[in-house]
């Protein structure tokens, strides 16, 4: 590969990574993480949903289908593992996609070991992404309210990805599905290097108490209390 081969790549991937770049909030990430402290010797960490990617070097992924990374293929509606077996829960862009979300947060509070934490981000205003299908999305009244009504103590919650990249990939969604013929293709990569250019301004509107307004996911940090401690 030449010089200008290797430059090229270079220059490419640079700007799929800041095309891919969500600027979540800090206190989403904080939550993430909050999972994972304190934890036993040889905790069991469960990621419902998870693959290809691996979020995180303990957890165990789970999903439905038998993806690169996926080490337990299982429903998120019967979880099958025993009830108090696992120290902490991720699962991200998973409950959109159930058609039946709170058996599966009860399923979540029935593994889960108390005192211990479970950290879950679901989309509000995003398109339509069936896998195989796509349900419903949620507000950040309705995510507190889902985990509190199935058992869970919240600890914390709030935007996760916010209202720039609700605009910027709505936006591009839009022209794919709706702008005709060629066009479509020029005119989705001028909006997608703009959008590049606009994304970083959720750092500051994502201070904003209003910003699950226009949230393009938020999070929810809940925890399983003992029993008698709700």
């Amino acid at each position: 590969m030449t010089r200008k081969e290797n430059m090229m790549k270079s220059l490419t991937g640079m700007i799929r990574r800041r095309l891919a770049r969500d600027y979540r909030t800090l206190s989403s990430v904080a939550a993430f993480n909050g999972i994972f402290e304190d934890l036993p010797e040889n905790p069991f960490c469960l990621s419902i949903g998870g693959g290809p990617k691996r979020e995180h070097v303990l957890l165990t992924n789970l999903n439905i289908q038998a993806h690169p990374n996926v080490d337990v293929v299982g429903d998120a509606h019967a979880l099958p593992f025993v009830n108090d077996s696992v120290d902490a829960i991720h699962c991200e862009a998973v409950l959109e996609h159930l058609s039946n979300p709170p058996q599966a947060v009860r399923e979540m509070h029935r593994v889960l070991k108390p005192r211990r934490k479970a950290y879950v981000c679901t989309p509000f205003l995003q398109a339509y992404h069936g896998y195989p299908n796509h349900y419903q999305n949620y507000t950040l009244l309705g995510h507190q309210t889902l985990f509190r009504d199935n058992g869970f103590y919240i600890v914390d919650s709030g935007t996760c990805v916010g209202p720039m990249n609700t605009m910027v990939t709505l936006g591009s969604r839009f022209i794919s599905e709706y702008f005709g013929g060629i066009v479509r293709y020029p005119v989705r990569a001028v909006w997608l290097l703009i959008g590049m250019l606009l994304k970083p301004i959720d750092r500051v509107i994502n201070r904003r108490d209003t910003s699950h307004i226009l949230a393009s996911t938020t999070y929810v940090l809940v925890e399983k209390r003992e029993r008698g401690c709700e």
